[in-house]
């Protein structure tokens, strides 16, 4: 929100905050009290040492059941310099997602078995069979 970068000093963070304050104060044309309090915050987080080691680790974004793969693809993003070189990606990216998909597919089977109801992977194909025996 402020516009530094990642390693900005402390008189490029005092700078970037009096522009943003002077453009977005409340008092002026195109202000809002909404956009300053943010900016404030910003600049508040950013000054504090432990308060931007958290932002940096992204402490401030919601966390999923795990915690794991959220943070580390947040990690992977903004800090790639920290994991090994992978020139075609992430080779076992697929492999990740599919543990999940099994389960959830497991699970709805399991309901479904559980309820009664037969699944037939193609209803429509069923139908049109019963209609052919008919005529």
């Amino acid at each position: 929100r402020l516009g530094v970068p990642v390693d900005f000093s402390a008189q490029e963070l005092k700078r970037a905050y009096r522009q943003l304050s002077l453009r977005l104060h409340p008092d002026r044309a195109g202000g809002s009290t909404e956009a300053m309090a943010a900016v404030a915050a910003a600049h508040d987080c950013l000054a504090d040492a432990a308060c931007r080691r958290a932002f940096d680790e992204g402490a401030q974004l919601e966390r999923r059941q795990g915690q794991g793969p959220l943070a580390q693809a947040v990690e992977r993003h903004y800090r790639p310099e920290r994991f090994p070189h992978e020139p075609f990606g992430d080779p076992f990216a697929h492999a990740r997602g599919g543990e999940e998909r099994r389960q959830r597919a497991d699970a709805r089977r399991r309901e479904q078995a559980a309820s009664g109801v037969a699944a037939s992977p193609l209803p429509e194909a069923a139908e049109a069979e019963a209609a052919k025996e008919e005529l």
